[in-house]
């Protein structure tokens, strides 16, 4: 049985994939934190909801079609790991993509207050204190 936590990132992910981004932030904190964590850059964090919200808007323009699937919700105590597919088209490219990215979302009180995007299964694995996957072998 899932834990309350991965039942909330449950609903997210439902929410998202439906495209109902109000549902998404009704299960998020105001200042939640969006955070592609595998980059070294200045503009890697997007705070709050104004500034998720240009993020997704963004994708929509640079994709014609995106999504992402999860695959296995972790359950870390305060903390969910989803390991996810994420498949998309290019609008200007047409070019295809499909990829394992894995998201680690941080729960305070009942809300999602950060959400962090790792490149990899394998990374995300590292950094949540688990190893590897037996589904992405590897030093």
């Amino acid at each position: 049985m899932d834990s309350e936590y991965v039942r909330l990132a449950r609903r997210a992910y439902a929410a998202f994939a439906a495209r109902d981004h109000d549902a998404v932030f009704a299960l998020a904190h105001s200042d939640v934190e969006y955070e592609f964590a595998d980059r070294v850059a200045d503009d890697n964090v997007c705070r709050g909801e104004a500034e998720v919200r240009q993020l997704w808007r963004q994708l929509d323009e640079i994709f014609a079609h995106w999504e992402s699937q999860p695959q296995e919700f972790l359950d870390l105590g305060d903390r969910v790991l989803v390991l996810a597919r994420e498949s998309g088209v290019g609008r200007a490219s047409g070019l295809r993509f499909d990829q394992k990215l894995a998201h680690l979302l941080t729960i305070e009180d009942g809300l999602i207050t950060r959400f962090q995007v790792y490149g990899s299964w394998k990374r995300a694995l590292r950094v949540a204190g688990l190893g590897v996957s037996p589904a992405e072998p590897g030093p």
